[in-house]
């Protein structure tokens, strides 16, 4: 069983969005992620295709900004978790 490991989700300009409770976390390689986990992640049109794309496209960026080269190899952090409290916006 997982700790209990609670965290602030914010937009991009730092504004708290909400609180959410970890529920699992793997490493995995790049290649491994599946449509399940792409479509949980909640972002596009769900598919595992554009999970793809769209993470390469990042992690290019990412690597780039790091001197390190993107890999189908590469290991990603795959979070799953729940929202515990709705924060009010303003």
């Amino acid at each position: 069983m997982m700790p209990e490991c609670v965290g602030i989700v914010t937009n991009w300009d730092g504004l708290p969005l909400c609180i959410i409770e970890t529920t699992e976390v793997n490493v995995i390689a790049f290649q491994d992620v599946n449509e399940g986990f792409a479509a949980d992640e909640g972002e596009g049109d769900l598919s595992l295709e554009y999970w793809k794309d769209s993470h390469w496209a990042y992690f290019g960026c990412v690597c780039q900004d790091l001197e390190q080269e993107r890999s189908l190899e590469m290991q990603v952090v795959c979070e799953r978790f729940q929202m515990v409290f709705p924060l009010p916006k303003g």
